[in-house]
């Protein structure tokens, strides 16, 4: 498990985000709020002290907040996606070898059984990863280190 992946799962299981597929979830603030918070608790804390100790638009910092609960709200809806997405395919795939042994078709890698959810989690911390460079820059910014 990697650190950005676990930190997203953490902050929409708290939520219950991961078990809503709505679109119009993403509108909900406060839940992004609260998934936004809870990520950087874990992933980039220095962010969330430098939105506190800023002085300025609580609008904003309210902003800069949802903007980090919805990419980690979607990111982990679009891993859900693709995961769903490959265990069907590896499915389909065995079904097929079963019902026809002599079949030429070869599975394709990202859908082997040991694989079928790796691609999902390097997403996420790819993306994870990104945002959390963004955050720490943002961080920097707003303390006044990065002049």
């Amino acid at each position: 498990e990697t650190a950005f992946h676990v930190a997203a799962v953490a902050a929409t299981t708290l939520t219950q985000d991961h078990l809503n597929d709505d679109p119009n979830a993403l509108k909900d603030t406060e839940q992004m709020i609260k998934i936004a918070q809870n990520f950087l608790e874990r992933a980039c804390p220095q962010y969330l002290q430098a939105l506190e100790d800023t002085k300025g638009d609580p609008k904003s910092k309210q902003d800069r907040l949802v903007k980090v609960g919805r990419n980690v709200s979607s990111t982990m809806r679009f891993a859900r996606r693709s995961s769903s997405r490959l265990e069907l395919l590896a499915l389909a795939v065995d079904q097929n070898d079963n019902n026809n042994s002599s079949s030429m078709m070869e599975k394709p890698v990202s859908a082997a059984p040991n694989n079928k959810f790796q691609y999902s989690k390097a997403k996420i911390d790819a993306s994870m990863a990104l945002l959390v460079k963004e955050c720490s820059l943002m961080a920097e910014i707003l303390s006044g280190e990065n002049k």
